[in-house]
């Protein structure tokens, strides 16, 4: 028999799996060409604060062969569930329903609808162009798969930067907020390091690669920026 912390160990394990897609989205990117009906029970609630010292987070870059004008326009142009794809343990994305503005502008809340049947909520922080940089800052709540218990809140950051030679640097966070009174969360410093090693430096991360492949390769088909 396992003793008790093993046992929550896979228990945790396996149910990181199907959290994924619930907390992912991309910067600038239009509005979902495919429009979800809001799951059935669906309650709107608020944001949680974000406590920035509890985040266990992820950091994944890349470099785009284009300006940043047209690493911009192209995500404009890219549904999101054309860019955020599923993996062989994530799910991916089916379609959104906006419930306040127009995505993707600071205040903008939208439900995101899952290709497993779940869904959450996302609001648009930050959206900024200052010069050579574009910051796009999003929070993401109320889970409503099982699997997702030990997440309060996750929080997304995209810094992109021109380079100024017809290249473009995307500097993607991302971070989760553990639920004080679930596996890990209530392990604290042990249970956010586990969280780390078991989930976010892996299979979180695949799915941030994948994500950002597929903007590279859009921005890269695009023609040359006329500017």
């Amino acid at each position: 028999m396992r003793p008790p912390l093993e046992k929550h160990r896979v228990a945790c394990k396996t149910a990181f799996l199907s959290v994924a897609l619930a907390c992912v989205s991309a910067p600038a990117i239009a509005a979902s060409e495919t429009q979800c009906a809001i799951p059935q029970g669906f309650v709107d609630t608020p944001p949680p604060d974000i406590e920035q010292a509890t985040l266990v987070e992820h950091v994944e870059d890349i470099t785009i062969n284009q300006p940043l004008n047209v690493v911009i326009a192209a995500a404009n142009r890219t549904p999101v569930e054309k860019t955020m794809h599923g993996t062989s343990t994530l799910p991916g994305i089916a379609g959104t329903h906006v419930l306040r503005g127009a995505w993707s502008e600071p205040g903008a809340l939208r439900v995101v609808c899952l290709t497993d049947g779940g869904s959450t909520e996302e609001l648009v922080l930050v959206n900024t162009r200052n010069g050579n940089t574009h910051h796009f800052r999003y929070e993401v709540w109320n889970y409503t798969t099982v699997q997702a218990r030990p997440v309060a809140y996750a929080v997304g950051d995209f810094l992109e930067t021109d380079l100024g030679d017809g290249r473009t640097q995307i500097h993607w966070t991302y971070a989760f907020r553990l639920r004080a009174n679930e596996f890990p969360g209530y392990l604290g410093s042990l249970g956010r390091l586990l969280f780390r090693k078991l989930y976010l430096d892996t299979r979180y991360a695949e799915l941030m690669r994948g994500a950002l492949a597929v903007r590279k390769a859009s921005a890269e088909r695009e023609p040359a920026d006329p500017n």
